[in-house]
């Protein structure tokens, strides 16, 4: 339906849904093949712009790549890092944009990710 309404970035968060739920299933093949439809998506020049949570998606897809150890993993999570970022720089407060990172779950996890990927 998405698609037909010509909102294809808005199906990119429920594919992600999907790609968690075949993760916890173990099922790296399906939640693969669910990560290719967004990588797909971005690399033709979509957006996540509409999505709620576009940090979520990046994460997800990451989750998927990094699980299977796929060489793109950690490219997304610099991706993920940068737009984590860039909304970070428009919070002048420390501790405003310390919550903002902590009370969201995959902010939270995107943080985290990137850092043990530059102490490494």
């Amino acid at each position: 339906m998405r698609m037909e309404l010509g909102q294809p970035a808005l199906l990119m968060e429920p594919v992600a849904g999907l790609i968690q739920i075949r993760l916890l299933k173990n099922d790296e093949t399906s939640a693969l093949a669910e990560t290719e439809r967004i990588l797909s998506h971005l690399s033709n020049g979509g957006t996540l712009e509409g999505t709620e949570e576009p940090l979520r998606i990046y994460f997800t897809c990451y989750s998927a790549l990094r699980r299977t150890m796929h060489p793109r993993a950690y490219d997304l999570l610099n991706e993920a890092y940068s737009q984590l970022s860039e909304q970070m720089s428009r919070i002048g407060d420390n501790e405003a944009r310390r919550m903002y990172v902590e009370n969201v779950p995959w902010r939270r996890a995107v943080q985290y990710a990137w850092q043990q990927l530059q102490q490494n």
